[in-house]
C-alpha cells in the first residue's frame, strides 16, 4: 500500500482511539472490546467513512476482531 494511503489508516485508527478513550462514539469502527465494537457514531455510512480512509469493509473487519479477540 502505497504511503499516502497507508497514512489515511493510521489516521483513522488514531482518531477512533483517541475518541473511545474519550468515551465517545468512534467514526471508523477500529476499536474493539473483547470481540465487540465500541460504540459507532450514525452506523448507516460508516463503510463509506471507512471506504475514504482505505479501510476494509467493517463486516469484513469484524470478522477479523472475532478471531484475534480470542486471544485477548
Amino acid at each position: 500500500m502505497p504511503p499516502t494511503k497507508q497514512r489515511k489508516v493510521f489516521i483513522a485508527y488514531l482518531i477512533d482511539r483517541v475518541l473511545v478513550t474519550k468515551n465517545k462514539k468512534q467514526i471508523y469502527g477500529t476499536q474493539f472490546s473483547k470481540g465487540k465494537p465500541k460504540l459507532i457514531k450514525n452506523i448507516k455510512y460508516l463503510d463509506l467513512r471507512r471506504k475514504k480512509m482505505n479501510l476494509e469493509p467493517f463486516t469484513v473487519y469484524q470478522k477479523h476482531m472475532k478471531k484475534v479477540s480470542k486471544f485477548f
